[in-house]
């Protein structure tokens, strides 16, 4: 690879690399506000139509049985599409993969976690760790699920394209250590009673809220670096290589 070559290379890399970070940093507070819409007009519909099984059946399966993991594809997939649109034919494709991954990973989240919650019931360590089983049988299903699908996308386009599946679960597991780490996690003061037999004082309003956000917006910056940078780096060499190698071609 000449030196021209290789200035085009890492210019592409790094312009791609940052849109995508950009992306992730778009993508957290949008899934964010959705999820919350979501599951509001989910539950207010099951309270309004309680005589109605199937609507009920549907809020209660979106907050148990990863229901919101299908909203996470909906919304990462969109504002990936944005940037790929501009390096791939049929970009499209990426979002329907996307969202194809996000009802497998709900299904693979449903039928992992039962197991995971005896698994890691078995380890007091994990109990440290609060929603442990939670947060990895969600690593699971996206890192199964989306990383499949969008592999699938990427394999006729891209050489090697298996690494992508290695980026998306290094991304996915390192999310769900994160979100097991108690200074990124609710707080509440009536579970840690039951297991110390006190009762934690209450903060006042003005700091437990200061304190929520600080805790919501520092998770949400970590999320979303580590969700783009292990992806980022390796989306951004496949399409580096690739459009070097057709301007070498020519």
């Amino acid at each position: 690879m000449n030196s021209f070559i290789q200035s085009i290379y890492f210019t592409l890399r790094l312009r791609i690399f940052r849109w995508w970070i950009l992306a992730a940093f778009i993508a957290i507070p949008v899934d964010s506000l959705l999820q919350r819409l979501v599951g509001t007009l989910l539950h207010s519909s099951g309270s309004l139509l309680s005589n109605m099984p199937l609507v009920e059946a549907i809020a209660t399966y979106h907050s148990y049985s990863g229901g919101p993991l299908f909203v996470t594809s909906v919304t990462l997939g969109g504002c990936q599409w944005l940037v790929l649109r501009r390096y791939f034919s049929r970009a499209y494709g990426w979002l329907i993969a996307t969202m194809a991954g996000g009802a497998i990973a709900t299904l693979i989240y449903s039928f992992s976690l039962y197991g995971l919650v005896h698994l890691t019931n078995a380890y007091a360590w994990t109990r440290a760790l609060p929603s442990f089983e939670y947060r990895l049988a969600e690593a699971l299903g996206l890192g199964l699920g989306i990383g499949l699908t969008q592999w699938l996308f990427l394999r006729s386009r891209v050489r090697q394209a298996y690494r992508w599946i290695v980026a998306v679960f290094v991304a996915q597991f390192a999310i769900a250590l994160l979100q097991t780490v108690p200074l990124f996690t609710p707080h509440d003061p009536f579970i840690e009673a039951l297991s110390t037999g006190q009762l934690a004082p209450t903060p006042h309003p003005i700091t437990a809220m200061l304190t929520s956000t600080l805790k919501r917006s520092l998770t949400g910056i970590l999320t979303a670096i580590f969700q783009s940078v292990p992806t980022g780096w390796v989306l951004s060499r496949f399409i580096a290589q690739q459009k070097c190698e057709s301007i070498t071609v020519f």
